[in-house]
């Protein structure tokens, strides 16, 4: 008698169920939310982890009379991050700035320096090339997506701007990448790079190669993407 042992392969399919969870800074912009995992302010153009938190928050510009000069009404809604420590220049921008278009329902735009849609974020380098930056905290160690893109954000009528800046990504006190803003784009992008928590990745911007702060609004589309 003979015994016929049958073996049935079963073909199992296995389904990457990683959750993938999206970090903007422009969700956590406001004074409410700040520190739950981005936070803004400026740091040494010579030391990544010299962070200063900014200090100043406003809703928005206009109205406010310590920003005197950008009282025109195509800039209600654009909400700022700054610190006013007294070096010259503008005060408010002493250290640099980032800013975002808190009105959902329009554009604004100042002076042909720039034109932001809803929801737009941009950075500014500070007097004597503070780098303001974009600094975000690693919540929870593993993989990680890290893009930013970058850009000179101008008027319909002279679209490439006027922001002729560099552009710096770090993580901790190493440095990754750079690029030149010179009136265009540019784009830094790492993919599944394995990051600790407590690590710090930063997004920062000077003065560029003219060495000098004036009309250097930058525009700033960050995502950070974990996989948990």
């Amino acid at each position: 008698m003979h015994q016929f042992i049958i073996l049935f392969c079963s073909f199992i399919t296995i389904v990457n169920t990683a959750r993938l969870i999206s970090y903007r800074p422009n969700d956590y912009f406001n004074i409410t939310n700040r520190n739950i995992y981005w936070s803004f302010g400026y740091t040494d153009p010579t030391d990544h982890l010299s962070f200063q938190p900014y200090s100043s928050y406003v809703n928005s510009v206009y109205g406010n009379p310590i920003y005197s000069n950008l009282q025109v009404a195509t800039m209600s809604g654009f909400s700022q991050w700054c610190t006013s420590t007294t070096l010259g220049g503008l005060n408010y921008v002493n250290n640099g700035c980032i800013g975002m278009n808190s009105n959902n329902k329009t554009d604004i735009d100042f002076q042909n320096e720039f034109y932001l849609k809803p929801g737009q974020l941009v950075f500014h380098p500070g007097f004597n090339n503070a780098h303001a930056c974009i600094r975000f905290t690693v919540p929870l160690a593993g993989f990680y997506d890290v893009e930013g893109v970058f850009f000179s954000p101008g008027p319909p009528n002279a679209p490439n701007g006027n922001a002729t800046t560099d552009i710096h990504l770090s993580i901790n006190n190493v440095e990754l990448r750079s690029l030149w803003i010179n009136q265009n784009s540019g784009m830094l992008i790492f993919r599944q790079i394995y990051l600790n928590v407590g690590d710090f990745v930063q997004f920062e911007i000077g003065w560029g190669q003219n060495k000098n702060y004036y009309f250097d609004t930058t525009a700033a589309n960050i995502t950070i993407v974990a996989y948990s």
